[in-house]
């Protein structure tokens, strides 16, 4: 049952930063980034919008190790890698249902390695991250 939701120029420019973002902000990063374009945002205005769009399902709340919530705009399968020093997020795509644990316990022995060449994942504290899936 899809909800019939008023157009909110608001809500679009959420969307549109969160489509654009690879860093899976979190709310307050939103109204950071928008505050200055949008006149009168205010932070409830951004959660209220991202619960909105999270029960419509065009965006999905990640929750890290420390509690926080981030949201990202790719709700299709997919692994996130965790860092627990910084609290960055990144994608794994394109990973078979059935590969996918496999996959990224591969990656996640590399990583551990020690720093090299990932062209799918940009080092960022290579020991320290949680593999996070959400199917």
């Amino acid at each position: 049952m899809e909800k019939n939701v008023r157009y909110s120029h608001q809500r679009e420019r959420i969307y549109e930063y969160l489509l654009a973002s690879i860093e899976h902000p979190s709310a307050e990063m939103v109204y950071e980034a928008l505050r200055p374009e949008i006149r009168g945002l205010s932070l409830g205005t951004v959660y209220r919008n991202l619960k909105l769009l999270e029960d419509l399902g065009k965006v999905r709340r990640v929750t890290t190790h420390q509690g926080s919530e981030r949201y990202d705009a790719i709700c299709g399968d997919h692994i996130h890698f965790i860092c627990h020093s910084c609290g960055t997020i990144r994608d794994i795509n394109g990973v078979d249902t059935e590969q996918r644990k496999h996959t990224a316990e591969r990656r996640i022995r590399s990583l551990q390695a020690g720093p090299r060449n990932h062209r799918a994942l940009p080092p960022v504290h290579p020991t320290r991250f949680q593999l996070k899936n959400k199917i």
